[in-house]
């Protein structure tokens, strides 16, 4: 029997969602929209990505493809993008918003001073958007640079709560706007791992 998904502060459970190769993702749930999901709770960071008609070489490239990763931050919204390898190209996740955690499972990231050197670790799952079936895991350690930025971005967003209107209008206009001077070029927000 799939193990369902663990929340944390739950006794006799690892805080730490498990995800097994073959396993349903969420146990019960068949069908998934194709999309990327990024979360950040207590427990650490989460990119989840739903595709449909998963490949051996989609499967290849998120466990051992080279993996890019851009982050954009609006005042209230945090998209997190990525690719893996040739075969999974640039994504979005959908807009992280703290405020949309429940509550038991919101955290803050540590302060950059508290944890200078500190990389941050993301778990990454590529899900077949048809069956719900884990077919590939990886963990991914993000630079110090991209790890204060992005952890930047999260206690900013937790410290003020956006009213959710008004952060889909904020999305949307990310989308419109050209992007800053220097994106693309290394730095905190664009990482090569």
């Amino acid at each position: 029997m799939p193990r369902p998904r663990p929340r944390p502060g739950v006794p006799g459970r690892s805080p730490v969602p498990i995800y097994l190769v073959g396993q349903p993702y969420v146990a019960g749930r068949m069908r998934w929209p194709p999309a990327a999901r990024y979360s950040y709770r207590c427990d650490g960071h989460e990119l989840i990505l739903f595709v449909r008609g998963v490949t051996d070489r989609q499967e290849a490239d998120l466990r051992r493809g080279q993996a890019e990763l851009a982050l954009v931050v609006d005042a209230r919204a945090i998209v997190l993008c990525s690719r893996f390898g040739a075969s999974l190209p640039w994504s979005h996740a959908a807009p992280y918003r703290w405020c949309r955690v429940p509550r038991a499972e919101r955290g803050v990231p540590p302060a950059p001073e508290l944890m200078p050197d500190r990389q941050a670790q993301l778990r990454v799952a590529l899900v077949e958007a048809d069956d719900g079936r884990v077919r590939a895991l990886r963990a991914v350690r993000l630079t110090p640079a991209f790890t204060t930025a992005l952890h930047a971005a999260i206690r900013a967003q937790a410290s003020r709560p956006a009213p959710a209107v008004a952060a889909v209008w904020r999305v949307a206009r990310l989308y419109h706007e050209p992007p800053p001077a220097g994106f693309g070029s290394p730095g905190a927000a664009w990482a090569t791992l």
